[in-house]
């Protein structure tokens, strides 16, 4: 007689074979393929149905487990203030997202990636690697593609995804500070995350490493809440998030995983009399969904014979550093902890990062926050062996250390994945400290003081990141390019005729490809030229038709290529930049309408130049003083 196949076994089965057929699409799919693979939504949808199965499956008991709800009252409206953080978080991070940072922020490579989803002759896979720059796989592109189709071609369309997988930190976040702390903490570290500049910088620009902190803090707080009610759907569902992150960032890839293990070892040792707290069960149960859950990606880059870790290959220090270490270990290592490792610890709380991806030229932590940040580690060392505790110690340490073995050990980008953790442990520290000053005040005032102070704290961070951060940040990050302003010559075409010419003249070598880059996703319709010097743009002259409308912009002291045009076509200009640009780093713009049959201006060229004049003569643009002009 057959024995019926229990239903969880039966839906791991089919959930396996979901992300095997899923993982072999993307395995086997070779640009120049006759056979297209199927639709992105298709493979997404493979993939999310497998993972769901396999959690469900895994997460199934056979014994009856204690799952009663709270029946504390205090719940629900906890809830609803943690809806009405993450509604506000959201607030923050779509607010004037495409407007208050108009240069991308190596951004270019999904910007790109998000055009690869409109081409009818792409075959993506979504497992594949996007570039060997960008060694990850689709998904992200996948949903900034989607958000894009559904709310326009705009900046902060392609920034939405990020916008909305930041906003969702603050309730993962509350559910791992609920499963180790009280309520109050949990309720504080979302409040302070949901405001905490760094967090909100990476969550208004569209680069895929906001998802790290997103996967992997909801991986630890199911984890936490296994080894606490011993229920196997937690235990699934950790090991299902633990593989998620294998999905984005190579920071959260190579991370989160060794974190978890560190983490339930230690435990495992100091509480040794306990061990079997730790369900070993739910533990296998999270380790499978792990490994079922992530095993197509690593199946996909092997089958390609992509490298396992491309970014580490690149950023990580190489085997001639550590060789010279160890040939004068006194030293090398003395250099090690000045030059790699200090750095990775004063990033929080001491020094700025060493990169202008968030700048600001102060630590990630706000001087304002650093004192209960710091009262929060002090405070977790003192009692180590609580769970809480000992993660809030192991997160920050284990990845200042994972810094450490990077070429540049305190750039703010291998940090996302620790955010959490500085919120969670700023929360601890402030609520401890109101907590001991109104250890003799009424009751009102012990659940005054941490809301007050918590409001007063946001207010400082909101008003930093928004007022002096913001303020700064696109000035600075343009001043680092050698060339002059590329994106802005692109938001100045955006309101060109279609078939428009645009000639970019420029003295100092530039990727000719960015602008168009960049044209492709606001207007496909236009296209960009780049010439290095006047002499490539003078002997492409004869072949420009004066019957197609033609946009020059050039160096304001580029006298030699004004007089060739001025020679060749009836200019209207100089035409200055409206945005906040300096006038340094502004491109001039020269504009040829196109000749009718007659040899006359174009009728719509009054239109047009109208609108020019109404742009570009006024604001700060109008008013730039240039020496040419």
């Amino acid at each position: 007689m057959i024995r019926r196949i229990p239903r969880g076994l039966a839906a791991v089965m089919i959930g396996a074979a979901l992300l095997a057929v899923t993982a072999g699409i993307s395995a086997g799919v070779r640009r120049q393929d006759w056979t297209p693979p199927p639709h992105p939504h298709v493979q997404f949808g493979l993939l999310a149905a497998g993972i769901a199965l396999v959690t469900w499956g895994l997460g199934r008991s056979g014994t009856q487990e204690n799952q009663a709800a709270e029946a504390d009252p205090r719940r629900w409206w906890a809830f609803g203030l943690v809806a009405a953080l993450t509604a506000g978080a959201l607030v923050l991070r779509l607010l004037y997202a495409g407007e208050s940072i108009r240069v991308l922020v190596d951004e270019l490579h999904f910007l790109a990636g998000t055009l690869s989803f409109w081409k009818p002759h792409e075959n993506i896979g979504l497992l594949t690697p996007m570039t060997d720059t960008s060694p990850f796989t689709w998904l992200f592109p996948y949903w900034q593609a989607n958000l894009v189709a559904l709310f326009g071609r705009s900046l902060g369309s392609l920034r939405a995804a990020s916008a909305i997988v930041g906003a969702l930190n603050i309730p993962a976040l509350y559910l791992l500070a609920r499963a180790l702390f009280d309520r109050r903490v949990a309720l504080l570290a979302a409040g302070l995350l949901a405001v905490f500049p760094p967090h909100l910088h990476y969550s208004r620009i569209a680069l895929l490493s906001i998802t790290d902190p997103l996967f992997g803090t909801l991986a630890l707080a199911f984890l936490a809440r296994g080894l606490q009610t011993g229920r196997r759907l937690d235990y699934a569902l950790a090991g299902t998030f633990l593989g998620l992150t294998q999905y984005f960032y190579e920071g959260g890839r190579l991370f989160f995983a060794p974190l978890a293990a560190a983490w339930v070892l230690m435990l495992a040792m100091l509480w040794r009399k306990n061990a079997a707290a730790y369900h070993w069960r739910g533990l296998l149960a999270a380790g499978a969904a792990a490994l079922l859950v992530s095993a197509p990606v690593y199946y996909t880059l092997l089958a390609r014979g992509a490298p396992l870790a491309g970014r580490m290959d690149a950023s990580g220090l190489n085997a001639a550093y550590w060789n010279g270490l160890l040939a004068d270990p006194v030293n090398g290592l003395a250099a090690h902890l000045t030059r790699r490792v200090f750095p990775a610890l004063l990033v929080y709380a001491a020094i700025p990062e060493a990169t202008a991806y968030y700048g600001g030229g102060l630590p990630l932590v706000l001087p304002p926050l650093a004192p209960f940040f710091l009262l929060g580690l002090i405070l977790a060392l003192r009692q180590f062996r609580r769970p809480g505790n000992l993660l809030l110690l192991l997160w920050p340490g284990l990845t200042a250390l994972a810094n450490s073995l990077l070429v540049v050990s305190h750039a703010s980008t291998r940090y996302v994945v620790v955010f959490p953790a500085l919120a969670l442990a700023s929360a601890v520290g402030l609520e401890a400290a109101c907590r001991w000053v109104t250890r003799r005040g009424p009751g009102w005032a012990r659940a005054a003081v941490p809301v007050g102070a918590a409001a007063l704290l946001a207010a400082v961070q909101v008003g930093y990141y928004f007022g002096p951060h913001l303020g700064s940040f696109d000035a600075n990050l343009r001043a680092t390019r050698p060339h002059r302003d590329l994106e802005d010559t692109v938001y100045r075409s955006l309101d060109f005729p279609p078939g428009t010419q645009i000639h970019i003249v420029s003295g100092s070598l530039f990727d000719r490809g960015y602008a168009n880059q960049m044209l492709a996703f606001f207007r496909p319709d236009l296209e960009a030229v780049g010439y290095l010097g006047s002499e490539e743009l003078i002997a492409d002259l004869p072949r420009l038709r004066h019957t197609t409308d033609q946009a020059f912009f050039i160096e304001p002291e580029d006298v030699r290529t004004l007089a060739a045009l001025q020679a060749n076509f009836a200019l209207e200009g100089p035409f200055f930049s409206p945005y906040r640009v300096a006038p340094e780093r502004q491109f001039v713009l020269f504009f040829a309408p196109r000749l009718g049959e007659s040899g006359a201006v174009d009728g719509q060229w009054t239109a047009i130049r109208l609108s020019l004049d109404r742009i570009y003569h006024s604001g700060a643009g109008g008013r730039a003083k240039m020496r040419l002009y």
